[in-house]
């Protein structure tokens, strides 16, 4: 009989186009449905269907239509219905996004478990949920085991792993493994291809690709499958000026450019946004922190974007039809050029009207609105910029009515003949690099994030050997007493001579996060929650102690004490030939910054920076001296310019703190400064930025600032090495780059 029904129905409703939508609001007699002008118009019949159900239970003729949404009477009709004007198609999907759950902070676990309640009630009946990463709070066990309550939702759940997840989380990666699987992968559903991503990096905020996983990327987005992609950073951002979240996201957005994608999801924010970049739209998630979520309704045409309260009504977003991608090319200049003038520009524009922003390193540059006149026109102009030597980034952006937009960026290299500081050399290490180098007399050592200890001639670049440990190694190495040492995220520290023969090994219960330190004849290292202090000439344990929490950032030795701080806001003094604790402080905010947590012992005040507030403690005793507000100060205080303790913040800032607690000076700059501190000192220092600038630090009286030097593109997390005359670079995105700094002011 339902078939003889259906029959019917499809022979009296059915339209010149399919369409397919979801009632998401039923107000004064009149059901919404996200189907709008181009699908339906008054008087089309439609059929209604209830999740579940393989037949219509009414059929309804179409009142209004608008840009976004349609209206019909409602009889008997209730939100999460599902309205067609054909026979079901395989290309209907309705799914959940929610991201940013947060379990384990209070209002994060009774916001999550209310979406859960919620959804677990809901006549929405979505095919799965995709949660976009941070899911705990801060990456620990019991706040992991809260968050598999996800998994009591009546469809599955495929999640991401966030900067939550990973940046104090003493099991590192291979904890949000245990309980949430692979980091990446892809599922398919229907004609549609998922592809989540991992954008995470141990013990930071900011986001990365991986080199092997831009790999695995390239080859699952081949095929004819639409493809959504999900993860926690967003890449490319509404404007193409400010701070990337992910470094090297021009390289992600153009290969996903390439594919058959459909959708582009982040999170991390915490609220909604949308736009589109290369014709993909792209999204990031409100936070399941703060009660929100999405619901996501596509169809072989239309992609409609819900944003959901608990407790409240669907409220639509945004709903919209494919449309093409914009032609926008770029012919000059190509990437990877160099130039000691103007640059050339020429791009074809498309045919729509739009504006054509150019930005150098993010800064603007350029703004015009454009005509073509209906059709794809060349257009070019020169730009001249007063660039410091080095790496820039230029980027290129045409937004058309709408906000659709397309991007470009490339690479150049700006060095005037007569300018200084100079490329000595510059290479590609076989993984992305976290670390700063660790620098003998005549070689330098780096650590990858895909395990390979790479050993290279400081006067040339050669490579000269290479090691894989088969674990990640972002903590770095130490040169000392003729040997490099260095430890893995899975325990593994080791010592090899400086041609590449293994000394001896040891396996430690935590993941070695950062640099190890030499004091008299032990080596100091960070495993996990726990010092141990090692025999340098053969590896074995002398003692160890356990600091209450993760250990990210390098303890400090003097007069055979050692000072030691681990995230949760402890500040330990132990006995060097011991390990005997002398004093612990427990500080009133946490000093998770990754390098500001080291103290650093000056003029008999020892210094601890955090966050939020820099320590001065009496190093007897542990007794707080004086404390200073100093919001988003994430570099430790130990490089001293001009009789002042020089570190650069996250407010874009450097800042000059006495050792009597006075912050008496201070230079707003365009730059993010995280992790390193200054190298040099004296008379001049100089600070990298987080995205590649190098300032050079004097004092003339008052201290003063300017940036001399870009890098290049990648993150610069890890300490540079200074010798006086060269500085070498290590760069998340797996360059290694020496300098010469003769320069002036």
């Amino acid at each position: 009989m339902k078939l003889i029904l259906w029959a019917l129905l499809f022979t009296i409703t059915l339209a010149p186009t399919y369409a397919f939508g979801l009632v998401y609001k039923v107000e004064n007699g009149l059901a919404y449905t996200d189907l709008g002008a181009g699908e339906l118009a008054p008087k089309v019949q439609v059929s209604i269907w209830r999740p579940g159900e393989d037949a219509p239970y009414s059929t309804a003729a179409i009142v209004e239509v608008t840009d976004s949404f349609a209206t019909f009477a409602a009889s008997g009709t209730r939100v999460g219905d599902r309205v067609r004007t054909g026979a079901p198609s395989p290309d209907e999907l309705l799914f959940v996004h929610l991201s940013d759950t947060h379990f384990g902070l209070a209002k994060g676990t009774e916001n999550s478990l209310a979406i859960v309640r919620e959804l677990k009630a809901s006549d929405l009946n979505p095919a799965f949920a995709l949660v976009g990463g941070d899911l705990t709070d801060r990456g620990q066990e019991d706040q992991f085991a809260q968050s598999r309550a996800l998994l009591a939702l009546p469809f599955p759940v495929y999640p991401v792993p966030g900067n939550h997840d990973l940046r104090w989380a003493t099991g590192g990666k291979e904890l949000y493994k245990k309980w949430w699987g692979q980091p990446y992968y892809t599922f398919t559903h229907g004609p549609y291809k998922f592809i989540a991503l991992d954008s995470s990096i141990r013990t930071e905020q900011y986001g990365h690709i991986e080199k092997q996983q831009l790999q695995w990327l390239r080859g699952e987005l081949q095929g004819k499958e639409e493809k959504i992609v999900f993860l926690h950073h967003p890449i490319v951002r509404g404007s193409n000026i400010g701070q990337k979240m992910v470094d090297n996201e021009a390289v992600v957005l153009e290969l996903l450019a390439a594919g058959q994608m459909r959708l582009l999801l982040a999170s991390h924010l915490h609220n909604f946004q949308f736009w589109q970049a290369q014709g993909i739209p792209a999204l990031v998630g409100p936070a399941a922190l703060g009660g929100e979520y999405l619901v996501l309704n596509l169809s072989s045409q239309r992609t409609t974007i819900y944003r959901k309260r608990v407790g409240g009504g669907l409220s639509l977003e945004r709903s919209f039809t494919a449309s093409p991608k914009a032609q926008f090319q770029v012919t000059l200049p190509q990437d990877k050029e160099s130039w000691e003038g103007a640059i050339p520009i020429e791009v074809i524009l498309p045919a729509a009207c739009g504006t054509l922003t150019i930005a150098v390193d993010g800064k603007r540059e350029l703004a015009m609105a454009l005509d073509p006149q209906g059709a794809e026109v060349p257009w070019q102009t020169a730009l001249t910029g007063n660039w410091t030597v080095g790496w820039h980034t230029l980027s290129l952006r045409y937004e058309e009515e709408g906000g659709i937009f397309s991007q470009a960026e490339r690479s150049f290299f700006y060095q005037p003949s007569s300018s200084s500081p100079r490329l000595k050399w510059e290479l590609q290490a076989r993984g992305d690099l976290q670390a700063g180098p660790a620098v003998s007399p005549d070689r330098l050592l780096v650590t990858t994030l895909n395990g390979w200890a790479q050993c290279f001639a400081r006067e040339n670049g050669k490579l000269l050997w290479e090691r894989q440990l088969a674990s990640p190694l972002p903590g770095g190495a130490l040169w000392a007493r003729n040997a490099f040492y260095l430890g893995s995220e899975a325990g593994g520290f080791y010592s090899f001579t400086k041609e590449g023969a293994l000394r001896w090994s040891v396996v430690l219960e935590g993941g070695v996060l950062v640099e190890p330190v030499l004091a008299g004849n032990l080596v100091l290292v960070g495993a996990g929650e726990e010092l141990v202090a090692l025999e340098a000439q053969t590896g074995s344990v002398r003692w160890q102690k356990k600091l209450g929490g993760l250990i990210e950032a390098a303890p400090f030795v003097e007069g055979g004490i050692v000072y030691a701080t681990s995230w949760e806001g402890s500040v330990l003094a132990l006995r060097l030939a011991d390990g005997e604790p002398l004093w612990q402080r427990k500080l009133d905010q946490g000093i998770y910054a990754p390098g500001g947590a080291s103290p650093s012992l000056i003029d008999g005040v020892l210094l601890v920076a955090g966050p939020r507030k820099i320590w001065g403690l009496d190093p007897k005793t542990g007794s707080v001296s004086w404390q200073l507000a100093e919001k988003l100060l994430y570099a430790p205080l130990n490089t001293e310019v001009g009789k002042l303790q020089v570190a650069g913040t996250l407010n874009r800032q450097l800042v000059g703190i006495t050792t009597g607690g006075g912050r008496v000076w201070e230079q707003a700059t365009g730059d993010i400064f995280t992790g390193p501190p200054p190298v040099g000192g004296g008379g001049v220092a100089y600070q990298v930025a987080l995205g590649g600038n190098l300032y050079r630090l004097w004092g003339e009286g008052n201290l003063a600032a300017q940036p001399i030097l870009r890098v290049g593109d990648g993150f610069i997390l890890g300490k540079p090495f200074f010798d006086g005359t060269q500085i070498y670079f290590t760069s998340l995105d797996g360059k290694v780059a020496v300098w010469n700094l003769d320069e002036g002011k």
